[in-house]
């Protein structure tokens, strides 16, 4: 059991993570695993179990802005409901078989998962700041060749990229003037306004599908888009894609609940008879046949259930791989981030309802950690705000992020190591220690 000032000192850092990670659009629980296990919190599999209450606790505030957002701005498609459509069933699917696997592989396999997932991200995270970087230097040394010292970040939709501000002795035009009112809705942005992810990021030769780029930010001059043949076209259009959503989500639930676990089954199923692995396997082909159905060329069925079933095992909320997916085949960034961070707080949900009802989650650390993770993610707009406003750069969250995941990823490296070597020396192997899901 887990002393509760021990909990405290460690909800510090998990607050922080939270203020960081979601408004950038990224779960953390690349973050979270580490800190959990480096803090002797939780052995690796708990800690990939842990870190599923504490993303819901930061994907929910995240979501709550940007929904809010989203009503406030019907005009502009920040949230695309045919994309969450096509990922939910085949996400949840992989979040069953995760759940599973999560019970059945030795912690020192899910450790190794982990870090060479951390590695990939560490070296892509590495690779974007770096770019980056180097944008905003440029950026900067022009506008000193040309005298203007005031430079400030272009929209959030193009990360990393400046944009000069015009010399005070010029004369700005009456139709890009600011007025009061218009300085407040230019303050009203989405809770993910400045993303991990973004389009100079990308390859242009990636960039094939484009039939749905839609504008996302209250932005001066943007262009509403007028491909618009997958689009709601009416209000209840768009209730009746977000009911189905919801449904899935809720089916999802039900299974969970149906199937239960360690003799938590709301029909009484009990743990790992037949009728347990049926309910299981038939959500699952229910699942996948929803997957089919309601598929979208942006998001692949079959990377949708890897990441469903890596965010169970692993830990991860699954943005890391959901946003540069989609902003890759043509997704505008503000819209995958978006999107990407509800299917964090959907597949964080249901693999925390697999945990729970399983009686694998510990309830006092997965609430106090999850409230840090909540409150973190509701500052996060205005930490991120403020750091990007008095740097003048973007690439520094970017930077913050990957430095987190080195020092978090080198020190379970280390500690795995020597936990490792000291059970091989006792004669045990821990390559070999599988478990029962049972």
């Amino acid at each position: 059991m887990v002393a509760f000032a021990h909990l405290l000192a460690v909800a510090a850092p998990v607050f922080v993570i939270a203020s960081l990670a979601m408004p950038a659009g990224i779960g953390g629980g690349m973050l979270y695993v580490p800190l959990l296990i480096v803090t002797h919190i939780a052995d690796p599999r708990l800690a990939a179990v842990l870190a599923q209450p504490i993303i819901v606790g930061a994907a929910l505030a995240g979501n709550s802005f940007n929904i809010a957002w989203q009503f406030r701005h019907k005009e502009q498609k920040l949230l695309d409901g045919h994309l969450a459509l096509a990922m939910i069933a085949p996400c949840l699917a992989g979040n069953l078989v995760g759940s599973i696997m999560n019970q059945l592989l030795p912690s020192a396999i899910i450790m190794i998962l982990l870090l060479l997932l951390a590695g990939s991200t560490f070296q892509s995270s590495a690779r974007r700041a770096l770019k980056m970087w180097k944008a905003e230097n440029a950026v900067r040394s022009d506008a000193s060749r040309n005298g203007q010292a005031d430079v400030v970040r272009a929209p959030p939709a193009v990360v990393g990229r400046e944009v000069e501000l015009p010399a005070a002795s010029e004369t700005v035009p009456e139709s890009t003037s600011t007025s009061e009112g218009n300085e407040e809705c230019d303050d009203d942005t989405p809770y993910t306004h400045v993303s991990f992810f973004s389009d100079s990021m990308t390859s242009q030769s990636d960039r094939t599908l484009t039939r749905r780029r839609p504008s996302t930010l209250p932005l001066p001059g943007n262009v509403v888009s007028t491909d618009v043949s997958q689009d709601p076209k009416s209000p209840w259009d768009a209730c009746r894609l977000w009911g189905k959503f919801i449904l899935v989500w809720i089916c999802m639930i039900l299974v969970v609940a149906m199937r239960g676990g360690s003799g938590h089954s709301i029909i009484s199923i009990t743990s790992c008879s037949w009728q347990y692995w049926l309910v299981t396997a038939t959500g699952f082909f229910l699942l996948m046949l929803v997957g089919a159905l309601t598929r979208q060329p942006e998001a692949p069925w079959y990377i949708c259930v890897v990441i469903g079933a890596l965010s169970a095992v692993v830990g991860i909320g699954g943005a890391i791989v959901l946003n540069p997916m989609m902003v890759k085949r043509g997704i505008e960034v503000q819209a995958a981030t978006a999107t990407a961070s509800l299917m964090v707080l959907v597949m964080s949900t249901c693999s925390t309802s697999l945990f729970l009802l399983g009686g694998f989650v510990p309830p006092l650390p997965a609430v106090t950690l999850g409230v840090a993770a909540f409150l973190g993610s509701m500052c996060g707009k205005t930490v991120v705000s403020y750091l990007v406003s008095h740097t003048g750069r973007t690439s520094l969250l970017v930077i913050l992020l990957a430095f987190f995941i080195a020092v978090s990823g080198t020190t379970v490296l280390v500690q795995g190591s020597i936990e490792s070597i000291n059970e091989f020396r006792a004669g045990e192997n821990p390559l070999t220690e599988f478990h029962t899901p049972c």
